[in-house]
């Protein structure tokens, strides 16, 4: 959509902005010598192409979420895919007669009742 595209451009110009800055005070400061080189070099990258951090950025925050949200992702899922089964367990005649019996419990005095009561 135009919207979409509108505002990752924008994210992108001031991330273009914001890390020009930074590499002029990291310049001016003499930090950049002690920073690693890994991070100078992806501060560079995103002063010179903004869109791929942003498009990073989205890439990896999908990705955290997903890895938080993996329980509950993969619990919407199966639920999905059982529901059809779930569907035709419920309408079928046959759950009438499965399952529904009643459980003996033991007591004491070794004999045993219905449901548990004493």
């Amino acid at each position: 959509s135009k919207e979409a595209q509108k505002a990752r451009s924008e994210a992108a110009k001031l991330v273009r902005q914001s890390s020009s800055s930074v590499l002029g005070a990291m310049k001016e400061g003499e930090i950049d010598i002690m920073l690693p080189v890994s991070l100078v070099s992806l501060i560079v990258r995103s002063s010179t192409d903004g869109e791929w951090a942003i498009d990073v950025l989205c890439k990896w925050l999908l990705i955290t979420t997903a890895i938080l949200f993996r329980s509950l992702i993969l619990q919407f899922v199966w639920g999905v895919f059982l529901m059809p089964f779930s569907m035709l367990w419920f309408f079928c005649p046959l759950r009438l007669f499965v399952g529904g019996g009643q459980k003996m419990v033991g007591n004491n005095d070794g004999k045993k009742k219905a449901n548990g009561k004493m």
